[in-house]
């Protein structure tokens, strides 16, 4: 059974106690990402996520590694968009002591000045890094390129001129006022006894009931402006990486999202795909493609990566025109629904045993929707996508809208009307 409950702190708590394990996950998500960092702020929420490891009044940085290992735990965090992420899978046993380490790590930092210049040359060097790798490099120049300047088309780490840059005051500034329990949901799956789940953060949690909530925060969020774009971008490489995709509304509710999963299963998110079996297998065009969502407040995108080498551009690209626009010539078939809703079912059913998996699962679909989906609603959800619901998605969203395009590499002269990519109805 899944639980709702607003603590003490104005923190919201969403819970699924499962009997038939003895590891709990935990996870702190707070409503905050590089989305909500203004110009002078780029990189700050990245930057919080690794700061807040740095030490507490009490435990050094490496006491509190200390701290995770010695339970046998995976403690770790992440920042996103529009989401920042703690979270500690665990045995369920120490759930006392994981909650009090984790509210400690996140709310009394001690951002020290020393731990915080050696943390800007630890992410100039992610930063670095991430330039390196074309696959990753190239697709913030994609986004960049459809959602600048509104902060959308940020990257999340910031540049490393915006590293540089921080200086403490500012930075704690910005965290004390979003890092804050009214802006926090907290999911818990595993074995957990839910009375002293609740009594436990009651008395761990600062009070921030006369402080800025996530109401607040989120109201700050301003609709970004798509924009068309499409570019080459010549780097020296020996392989072309290119990222097409389009924007429309997010989803206005889980059934509209279940619409877009079906959708982009059957196109490019397994091997038996149809992205995957035209241009990889059967024609041998590329090494990888693949499809995927990204879901954010106001748009979501649908987007295609896929790498090639440069004397095949031109045939690939066209290739991948003709499977996109077959959606309209040969529709997708009931037994193409029939495979993906069996793909994602077992996907499902694997992912119960997996309480990381559930916790995280619990805090994406409470911020989407505000409401969880138990197994059984989930399920008949799957059983409830049909073939006209996915061809409608395809019309509103798809159909006679040029996609984004990034072709990154050497791929000598091309004109733009070679990389066009559009489902022409």
């Amino acid at each position: 059974m899944i639980n709702y409950i607003e603590l003490d702190s104005g923190a919201r708590l969403v819970s699924e106690k499962i009997e038939h394990t003895e590891v709990c996950s935990i996870g702190f998500w707070f409503l905050n990402g590089s989305v909500d960092e203004n110009s002078e702020e780029k990189g700050y929420a990245h930057f919080i996520e690794h700061i807040l490891f740095k030490g507490t009044a009490s435990r050094s940085t490496s006491d509190i590694a200390k701290s995770f290992d010695r339970i046998g735990s995976n403690f770790n965090a992440f920042t996103e968009k529009e989401l920042t992420c703690f979270y500690c899978t665990f045995p369920a046993k120490h759930i006392k002591y994981v909650i009090d380490l984790l509210t400690e790590i996140i709310f009394k930092p001690l951002f020290d000045i020393k731990e915080i210049n050696k943390e800007k040359n630890v992410i100039i060097s992610e930063i670095n890094e991430y330039l390196e790798l074309p696959e990753e490099n190239s697709f913030d120049l994609f986004i960049e390129n459809m959602w600048l300047p509104h902060p959308i088309g940020y990257k999340i780490t910031g540049e490393v001129k915006d590293i540089k840059n921080i200086k403490k005051k500012s930075l704690y500034k910005y965290y004390s006022e979003r890092y804050i329990p009214g802006n926090l949901v907290i999911s818990a799956a595993g074995s957990i006894d839910e009375v002293l789940l609740v009594n436990l953060l009651n008395s761990s949690l600062p009070s921030s009931k006369s402080g800025p909530d996530s109401s607040d925060v989120l109201s700050k969020r301003t609709k970004p402006e798509y924009r068309y774009n499409c570019e080459y971008h010549k780097y020296p490489s020996k392989q072309i990486h290119l990222h097409a995709g389009a924007a429309f509304p997010s989803p206005a509710g889980m059934k509209d999202y279940y619409n877009l999963l079906f959708f982009s299963t059957i196109m490019g998110e397994s091997m038996s795909s149809r992205l995957f079996q035209k241009l990889r297998e059967e024609n041998g065009y590329c090494y990888t493609i693949y499809s995927f969502r990204s879901i954010y407040n106001y748009y979501s995108m649908w987007n295609i990566y896929a790498n090639t080498i440069p004397k095949l551009l031109t045939e690939f690209m066209d290739k991948l025109n003709i499977e996109l626009n077959n959606i309209l010539i040969n529709s997708i078939s009931i037994s193409e629904i029939a495979d993906a809703r069996t793909h994602l079912e077992g996907g499902l059913i694997l992912s119960q045993e997996d309480m990381e998996l559930r916790m995280k699962r619990l805090a994406r679909h409470y911020i989407f929707s505000g409401r969880c989906f138990d197994f059984t609603e989930s399920m008949e959800m799957l059983y409830s996508v049909t073939r006209e619901d996915i061809n409608q998605f395809i019309s509103s969203n798809l159909i006679n809208k040029e996609f984004n395009v990034l072709v990154y590499g050497d791929a000598g002269k091309i004109k733009n009307k070679d990389y066009n990519i559009a489902i022409k109805g």
